[in-house]
């Protein structure tokens, strides 16, 4: 799987992404210096450690009318540098895909500096992938060469790193260890809870184990805070939120930065790196009467691999496996093919059209295809002819496809039509019928309707597990009964 970090900031009523790669600091500003020039997108330039650097302002040129300044987002092209108005930062987020949007014209901005567009579900809210390039070419906007410094002992360039605070105490974290970040998320309670596990956040439709940071650190009883942001991980036993008060920016530096820490200076210091100071970002008492000199860094190595967060992340998901099966409650899709059926609206994610003729394999046991769509290849089967149920075959008929994705794979299933969505008024107790040659999880469910309310529902991931395993699927329907 391929994934893209972009870091997000605020500009005016936009919130606006770029490639971590290209957004390489944000500082601190709240005055800018003069720009001799008349371009009205420039709206003055900033000093940094010798460079001086154009800002430019999208909402001033645009609208007319200036952004609020409190930081200036510094973005690295090839051909150099230049740096934009920004009002907050608001997090990093994991992108495996970007598709692209009509949001640019309806947010007022050209969609020739817009490369696509995505919705952040924890926020409720629509983000621009910002075309640094395109930027730069269409407001004529000069750009600085800059030098940035290597890491001699790494032998690489700077890192990112994301700062937080919790309550007085502020920390860094490798942005490379974060695989997305959430504002405001809403935490419900967990079977299992303990003095940082505080309970779990939704993620991508999955509920994650919610940690409160500074608790996890052993620093919660000296120092007052709140949970409102998170920083979302991925080890490899699954996802874990880390709670912070406030994810306060995105900067630059070397690893030769942070000083170590001296033994018995922090309960579980093996949690950390050690400080470095913050004076270089343009952080100081004035910006913010509560921050200190310094930030503490989190070892990024050693929190992807912590055994207290695997054992917590491993049991939840294997929590949510015990539950997948039972969706009470849930919303069903129900189709026709050959006979009414059903399936968890959870299940899928797509649904697309298909023409019959587009099978270009077809045989007494199946009629199969292929497609591609967002650069996804799915294998596409007739789920009448696949599992031999009774239907008109019309070679001209157009079907609508369920797409089910299943360890990385995509397989749709080609139905006659869909008939509506229903809430299943008790549990989907999935299973097998042993008494028959089925070797797919089926369980016959009750819905809202007042008529007819049983339906089979069908358990898509499994037809696409015995794929995988080259397996054929096969399907004895469960008799139904009101």
């Amino acid at each position: 799987m391929s994934l893209s970090q972009v870091g997000i900031v605020r500009h005016g009523p936009w919130h606006l992404a770029l490639p971590i790669k290209e957004l390489i600091e944000v500082i601190p500003c709240q005055a800018l210096e003069g720009w001799p020039s008349a371009n009205k997108a420039i709206r003055g330039c900033i000093d940094i450690r010798g460079n001086v650097i154009p800002v430019i302002d999208l909402l001033q040129y645009y609208h007319q009318q200036p952004a609020r300044l409190n930081s200036v987002a510094v973005v690295q092209m090839h051909a150099g540098v230049f740096a934009f108005v920004t009002e907050a930062v608001e997090g990093i987020v994991a992108l495996e895909e970007l598709h692209v949007t009509s949001t640019a014209q309806e947010l007022a901005l050209p969609g020739n500096i817009i490369k696509g567009g995505f919705y952040r579900e924890d926020c409720k809210q629509t983000v621009l992938l910002l075309d640094a390039e395109a930027v730069v070419l269409s407001l004529h906007i000069p750009v600085v060469s800059f030098q940035r410094q290597v890491d001699v002992h790494q032998n690489r360039p700077l890192r990112s790193m994301m700062l937080a605070r919790c309550g007085q105490l502020f920390f860094a974290l490798d942005a490379i260890s974060v695989y997305s970040t959430v504002l405001n998320p809403e935490i419900v309670p967990m079977d299992v809870q303990n003095d940082y596990l505080i309970g779990a956040i939704l993620f991508q439709q999955v509920k994650i184990p919610a940690v409160d940071f500074l608790a996890w650190c052993r620093l919660n009883s000296r120092v007052k805070h709140r949970t409102n942001q998170a920083f979302v991980i991925q080890l490899d036993t699954g996802f874990v939120a880390l709670l912070v008060e406030e994810i306060i920016d995105v900067v630059e530096m070397a690893a030769t930065e942070t000083a170590s820490l001296p033994p018995m200076s922090l309960p579980f210091q093996d949690k950390f790196k050690g400080l470095f100071c913050n004076k270089q970002f343009g952080f100081s008492a004035s910006t913010n009467e509560q921050m200190t000199d310094y930030f503490i860094e989190v070892d990024a190595e050693k929190l992807l691999v912590d055994q207290e967060l695997s054992a917590i992340a491993k049991a939840t998901a294997q929590q949510q496996n015990n539950t997948q099966a039972s969706y009470s409650g849930e919303d069903l899709v129900i189709f026709e093919a050959g006979s009414e059926l059903s399936v968890p609206l959870v299940q899928i994610v797509e649904i697309l059209p298909w023409q019959s003729h587009q099978f270009w394999q077809q045989d007494a046991e199946s009629s199969c295809g292929l497609m591609l769509y967002r650069d996804s290849a799915i294998s596409v089967f007739d789920l009448t002819r696949l599992f031999k149920l009774d239907a008109e075959q019309d070679s001209a008929r157009t079907m609508i496809i369920l797409v089910v994705e299943e360890q990385g794979h995509r397989y749709g299933f080609a139905v006659e039509k869909l008939t509506g969505i229903e809430k299943a008024k008790t549990a989907i107790q999935f299973g097998i019928d042993e008494s028959s040659a089925q070797n797919i999880r089926t369980a016959v469910v009750k819905i809202s309707r007042p008529k007819q309310p049983m339906v089979t529902c069908i358990d898509f991931s499994s037809i696409c597990s015995q794929l995988i395993q080259g397996i054929v699927p096969s399907l004895a329907l469960i008799k139904q009964s009101d």
